[in-house]
């Protein structure tokens, strides 16, 4: 029987240490989530806020040197698109539509580029 209270006992304290442990989750989880919504609430207002300005505008480090950048290099960054509405979503389909005529014209820059070099070359 004094076994029996024993186990009850361990468990008893075991189920206790879980609640805590629960608890704390719980706080921690609704910590993230409050500083998740503030982030989105100052992410939509600095979008609102720079929506004005119209265009594009590069969010990020630039470390290049000026005269290393050229027209056909692209930086890599956050380029956030302003015409766009807070609301709008772009659907998966026109994205892949944009990024593949992004690719095309690439492409075709880079046989332009090929083309006007084999020339600098042959004379």
């Amino acid at each position: 029987m004094e076994l029996l209270q024993q186990q009850i006992l361990t468990l008893s304290q075991k189920l206790d240490d879980l609640c805590q442990v629960i608890e704390q989750l719980d706080g921690k989880v609704t910590q993230a989530f409050s500083e998740c919504s503030l982030a989105n609430t100052q992410a939509k207002d600095n979008y609102q806020q720079n929506g004005a300005a119209g265009g594009y505008q590069f969010k990020g480090r630039n470390n290049l040197n000026p005269e290393m950048e050229h027209k056909d290099v692209l930086t890599d960054g956050i380029y956030l698109d302003m015409h766009r509405q807070a609301g709008d979503n772009i659907t998966p389909e026109i994205q892949i539509q944009r990024l593949t005529a992004q690719l095309t014209a690439a492409y075709n820059r880079i046989a332009a580029l090929e083309e006007q070099l084999l020339r600098e070359r042959i004379h």
